[in-house]
């Protein structure tokens, strides 16, 4: 494979990729909540947190509803006060994907 055809082949899953995070998008915050709506479903963060403060503590985090957040719960603290907000946990994803390395293309046959 050449290095043409590799920067083809992920500028394909790229953009893949940014049409299935389109798709997974609601058109208006009036769609969330609609009969048959996936969206609707409460978010793990949400099942998980029992006392409804909006935050994760460790317990609630390793209650079994959110494993990868209680896996990592020591990296996304940022501040060190013992509980993980959905802003910790977005600051850590996007910083994941900041940091991760690019994907290797497999030669072709």
């Amino acid at each position: 494979m050449t290095i043409k055809s590799a920067s083809i082949r992920t500028a394909q899953v790229t953009a893949l990729f940014g049409i299935a995070f389109a798709l997974s998008v609601p058109l208006s915050s009036s769609a969330v909540g609609a009969p048959g709506d996936p969206m609707a479903r409460k978010s793990a963060m949400a099942r998980a947190d029992r006392d409804r403060d909006g935050a994760l503590t460790r317990a609630e985090a390793c209650a079994g509803k959110t494993p990868r957040v209680c896996k990592r719960f020591h990296l996304m603290d940022r501040n060190h006060d013992g509980v993980v907000t959905r802003a910790e946990i977005r600051a850590y994803q996007q910083a994941k994907r900041v940091t991760r390395p690019p994907v290797a293309v497999a030669p072709s046959r």
